[in-house]
């Protein structure tokens, strides 16, 4: 890229259940993680990325019954990729993943 800027941070859910998590950069100092709650089936867009390069999203999933359940994470030594799902992978197993749309 000539201007060295990433696409916004995305993620979107496509579970029944409420998801919240958090996507870190490879420069805390100089990049601010991103936090974010999503509903059923909801999406979340960062406001801005700049330069910094995403090395893990991870993501916890409330089940109906209250559990609370990690989904699988997804590491990089950094990324400029920018767009990511949390799917249902079986009963009571999560991942967060790249979303190929």
């Amino acid at each position: 890229m000539s201007n060295a800027l990433y696409e916004p941070f995305f993620i979107k859910n496509t579970t029944d259940c409420h998801v919240k998590g958090q996507a870190d950069y490879s420069l805390p100092a100089f990049c601010n993680t991103d936090f974010f709650e999503i509903g059923p089936q909801g999406e979340f867009s960062a406001k801005a990325r700049g330069a910094c390069l995403l090395r893990s999203v991870s993501a916890q999933v409330t089940l109906h019954d209250g559990r609370v359940l990690e989904a699988k994470e997804f590491t990089s030594a950094g990324t400029g990729l920018s767009r990511f799902v949390v799917i249902k992978v079986a009963e009571a197993e999560y991942m967060v993943t790249l979303l190929n749309d």
